[in-house]
């Protein structure tokens, strides 16, 4: 979300449609994952951190998110869209705001996936975010 966002994600409204299976709650909760992850505030702690991260407990998906905590980038995340295709699954559309400028399309289709009964940033989401400001990680992000 490498550098961690400058700020929160925050959430446009969209309209549900289709066979979206989201549970009560969800929309909310897979935001404040993303701003967990991916976001700047100051009071949130490295552990806060890692608990909205699917395998934010394991080695390497620490370390990185250790460096995205300690190189804060100048970006953003707007999530746009949430659907869901079952309970514990997410798919999330977010844009990333660079400067205050949107790039739609830039970020490849997220992803959210609640353990647990705690929704979290999917790794493969996290991992692609951080290999857009630095691809040289592209080995080492599980």
């Amino acid at each position: 979300m490498a550098g961690a966002l400058g700020a929160p994600a925050t959430i446009a409204s969209g309209a549900v449609t289709g066979r979206d299976r989201c549970p009560v709650g969800a929309r909310p909760a897979i935001v404040q994952a993303y701003a967990d992850v991916f976001g700047q505030s100051p009071g949130l702690t490295l552990e806060q951190r890692a608990t909205a991260l699917d395998r934010g407990d394991t080695p390497t998906v620490r370390a990185l998110l250790e460096r995205s905590v300690a190189t804060p980038a100048s970006t953003t995340v707007t999530v746009g869209r949430i659907r869901c295709p079952g309970p514990a699954r997410a798919r999330v559309a977010a844009d990333l705001v660079l400067a205050g400028v949107a790039l739609p399309e830039v970020l490849p289709e997220g992803r959210a996936v609640r353990r647990a009964g705690t929704w979290k940033v999917a790794t493969p989401t996290f991992c692609a975010r951080m290999i857009l400001e630095d691809p040289g990680l592209a080995g080492r992000c599980p």
